[in-house]
């Protein structure tokens, strides 16, 4: 057992009867593979498509590494690379009676899981072992291609969550009732805020990466509902490119992911989820 093994077992995570995600990704950003080709998108998903019957083609996504030091300030950017001709984009693999959906483009790869009516959401080590069984693919197609492996440069995990108007809020103004990281201004003069937001960040030590947390309201989509969306992301780099490293940079990050949102929400939201411990 590992340090950060170890560390949980001493401190069970919290846990919930009705959490209220609906969306978890795991993502690893590397080095964009030089030899990939569009065909491989096709040759690959070949290989899967037994798991992952559906493809769709969709825009890339702009790095997003964790930077410390003045260079956190800078916000990434998708920078414009040619590789052989072709744009950088961006499949979706999708497998939606189970709501499973493998994103891939040349220099990311992203497993979600993502609610289906009213399916339970699959716990952390069923989502992780989804995560290495789809990777392993990946890393054998490159092999079988002789492809470079990818030098990994980040790991991320994301947990999406929505709280419905009525489930504990009913105007923007008690989104303090939902996380302690709003309160009510004292004074009498401004009415209840017609929009609260929250876009906080938190630096996981000694510098391995960060916890962001955001905060705000939205419709949904499936039934124009109005809910309030927080999303937690946990993103740092691993020791090393090996796929036990990055498994182990995941624990990390879920376990701050779940004492995080333990921290930003309130204890009658906790009650109302079912919190177990």
């Amino acid at each position: 057992m590992g340090l950060e093994e170890a560390k949980i077992a001493a401190h069970p995570l919290p846990d919930f009867d009705r959490p209220p995600v609906i969306e978890t990704a795991l993502s690893v950003e590397f080095a964009p593979l030089a030899r990939w080709t569009g065909a491989d998108f096709g040759l690959f998903f070949h290989e899967i498509m037994a798991d992952y019957p559906i493809a769709e083609v969709q825009a890339p996504i702009a790095s997003a590494v964790e930077r410390f030091g003045q260079e956190r300030w800078v916000k990434p950017q998708i920078e414009i690379q040619v590789f052989t001709g072709e744009p950088l984009v961006r499949y979706w693999f999708k497998n939606e009676p189970e709501g499973k959906l493998l994103q891939l483009q040349r220099d990311r790869f992203i497993h979600n899981w993502q609610r289906v009516g009213n399916r339970p959401y699959p716990r952390y080590p069923q989502t992780r072992e989804m995560f290495a069984s789809a990777w392993s693919r990946f890393l054998a197609y490159l092999q079988a291609r002789q492809l470079d492996s990818p030098v990994v440069s980040q790991c991320e995990v994301t947990y999406v969550n929505q709280i419905a108007r009525g489930e504990g809020w009913d105007v923007p103004g008690d989104a303090a009732k939902v996380t302690p990281l709003l309160g009510t201004l004292p004074g009498q003069f401004l009415p209840s805020p017609e929009v609260l937001a929250v876009d906080a960040r938190y630096v996981i030590p000694p510098e391995r990466g960060r916890l962001r947390v955001a905060l705000q309201p939205a419709l949904r989509t499936t039934d124009q509902k109005e809910i309030l969306q927080l999303q937690l992301t946990a993103r740092g780099s691993p020791k090393s490119s090996s796929t036990e490293d990055i498994l182990g940079w995941f624990d990390l990050g879920h376990e701050w992911v779940v004492r995080g949102f333990v921290e930003v929400t309130s204890p009658s939201m906790h009650a109302r989820w079912g919190r177990v411990h």
